[in-house]
């Protein structure tokens, strides 16, 4: 997960240097389940949520990446969504020195029976891959 925003944006509107000034930048905000959510980052080692001002919602990474690339402002997208932005050079990595803190995937099973083979595979297949 990267912090991101637009050459033309941050030229226009200034680059926070800490996650606190994110608050005074328009942000273009993840909306899951309805609601947008505070962005967390890691500072001095510990988790600390950012509220995020948003004019613009959407739940989906995709088009939060093309508007920030359009100049609409900030966005926290996951690295398979911005590299293909980043490597072109139509938005830049901020906050940097500020991990985001990382999002789980996690596989439910039901306690009570056995786990099939080709779930355990597929388990297995998607560990090593996002791994890396």
């Amino acid at each position: 997960m990267q912090v991101v925003a637009s050459p033309d944006c941050l030229t226009r509107h200034g680059r926070p240097q800490h996650p606190s000034e994110v608050i005074h930048h328009e942000c273009l905000g993840y909306t899951s389940g309805g609601q947008a959510q505070g962005w967390i980052f890691i500072v001095d080692g510990q988790p600390e949520t950012i509220p995020v001002h948003s004019r613009i919602h959407a739940n989906n990474g995709d088009v939060l990446t093309a508007a920030a690339a359009q100049g609409l402002r900030i966005t926290l997208q996951p690295d398979f969504i911005l590299d293909g932005y980043l490597a072109a050079g139509r938005v830049e990595a901020i906050l940097a020195k500020f991990p985001v803190a990382e999002l789980g995937i996690y596989a439910l099973l039901p306690s009570n029976r056995h786990v099939p083979h080709r779930v355990r595979v597929m388990m297995d297949f998607l560990a090593d891959r996002l791994a890396s």
